[in-house]
């Protein structure tokens, strides 16, 4: 996994989002989450993921998911705290890269693969996580745009990669 903050963003969503972004934030440090207007990206939505910043001790908090990441996460994780989760808990480079976010109080791009539970299908994500605040201080609220690159590989058994062919003629 990637995360440099200052490496331009790769994709068209991801450069948008950031884009988004910065208008929000005008000359703050941080824009607050009632900056954000859903009639402004109708484009973005379903690639675009709210999380909580908790505190004492530091979780995150799924809050909305497009419904792009519906689709591949094959669950609903509102509510949910990545300490719940084996794959975003502490200690995983997805939480490493929210913790930055709040640490530094600045975006954060990165590349991720993700294997989507149902269809065993992998995935390359590129986001970019960006920081929001109700006092213009702490992060409270990350923003998230992800632009979802559809089936990489396939990580099926070979045995069902496999198709049996009957020869010419029988």
């Amino acid at each position: 996994m990637e995360d440099d903050p200052s490496r331009p963003a790769r994709s068209d969503l991801v450069r948008a989002g950031l884009a988004y972004w910065h208008r929000l934030r005008g000359l703050r440090p941080l824009p607050s989450r009632t900056d954000l207007n859903p009639m402004e990206i109708p484009d973005l939505l379903p690639y675009v993921m709210l999380i909580d910043v908790l505190s004492d001790p530091l979780d995150f908090r799924f809050r909305l998911l497009g419904t792009e990441h519906d689709q591949i996460v094959g669950g609903d994780y509102r509510g949910r705290r990545f300490s719940e989760l084996p794959h975003t808990a502490a200690g995983n480079p997805i939480w490493e890269q929210f913790a930055r976010v709040v640490a530094e109080r600045r975006p954060v791009c990165g590349e991720v693969s993700y294997v989507g539970r149902d269809d065993h299908v992998s995935r390359r994500f590129e986001h970019v996580l960006m920081p929001m605040s109700c006092d213009g201080t702490r992060v409270d609220l990350i923003m998230v745009v992800t632009a979802i690159e559809r089936a990489v590989t396939s990580v099926r058994p070979l045995s069902q990669r496999i198709v049996l062919r009957r020869p010419a003629g029988r």
